[in-house]
């Protein structure tokens, strides 16, 4: 799940949408838009 934003620009009013498929790049507005994912992954470093 993601949440998208629309772009930076004064063309069109502020946007955000959430979506659990993969978002298309122009997804909320047509100059490119920001997603956030839900949750973030670190990788586990083994302890020798």
């Amino acid at each position: 799940m993601v949440i998208c934003v629309s772009g930076g620009g004064q063309k069109v009013p502020f946007t955000a949408l959430m979506t659990n498929a993969l978002p298309s790049l122009h997804m909320a507005d047509i100059d490119g838009s920001q997603c956030f994912p839900m949750f973030l992954y670190e990788t586990v470093e083994e302890m020798a």
